[in-house]
């Protein structure tokens, strides 16, 4: 099977093709395959780029151009927005961050906090889904009067991936099972604890559906302000 033949078999109102995706970012095709390779966007088969992907990053790359944070600082950005524990950075450190923090919008902070975790996303048979819910550290299932919670959709430890795959017979694609790998999955538990909303709100602050999104960013938003 071709790639132009999986393509048009897919619909053009989900994917683009490498060369689609390169003229709607701006950048060479080259540069969309490295793009793909790091997990910037999504690539769903040999030369199909998934379209939501390509919105998303067009989105963070537009409201942020300072560098983006570090895993370990990302997290102690959400920790002190869950008013929790970030002494692992030490005192002078969590101060310049929290001064930091002041001085963005939701949307850049959602954006300088991407590179917390790795996304995957897999399809499952339905009877496991319950079960690879409980494998996972979650936030809450809304934010504000807005539902988020579509599908599974949780933390796990990065060296644990391979294992929850192979254990319930998981298939990599763009499912309704969204797993984060960080290797910070205690400072994820503390902050599911004591904020559980915030933790939800971070990954749909960039989602595609505009409710959602607005929630997501609005939550962000009075973390910031009390901070």
């Amino acid at each position: 099977m071709t790639d132009s033949f999986l393509i048009r078999k897919l619909s053009v109102m989900d994917f683009l093709s490498v060369a689609e995706a390169a003229d709607r970012i701006g950048v060479s095709q080259r540069r969309v395959r490295n793009l793909a390779g790091d997990g910037s966007i999504a690539l769903v088969a040999r030369g199909v780029i998934e379209a939501d992907s390509v919105s998303t990053f067009l989105r963070r790359r537009g409201t942020v151009q300072r560098r983006v944070w570090d895993e370990k600082t990302a997290w102690a950005a959400v920790s002190l927005l869950a008013d929790t524990d970030a002494s692992w950075l030490g005192a002078s450190q969590a101060s310049r961050l929290k001064k930091q923090i002041r001085t963005i919008n939701s949307t850049e902070l959602v954006s300088r906090v991407r590179n917390r975790a790795t996304h995957h996303e897999f399809d499952g048979h339905r009877p496991v889904a319950g079960r690879v819910a409980d494998e996972l550290v979650r936030g809450s299932g809304s934010v504000g009067n807005s539902t988020i919670a579509q599908g599974i959709d949780g933390y796990l430890r990065g060296d644990l991936l391979d294992d929850l795959v192979s254990c319930f017979h998981l298939r990599a694609s763009r499912g309704t099972i969204s797993v984060r790998c960080t290797d910070h999955l205690d400072k994820v538990k503390t902050i599911a604890d004591h904020d559980p909303d915030l933790l939800a709100a971070v990954d749909p602050a960039t989602s595609a559906d505009a409710r959602e999104r607005e929630a997501a960013l609005t939550l962000s938003t009075t973390r910031i302000s009390t901070l």
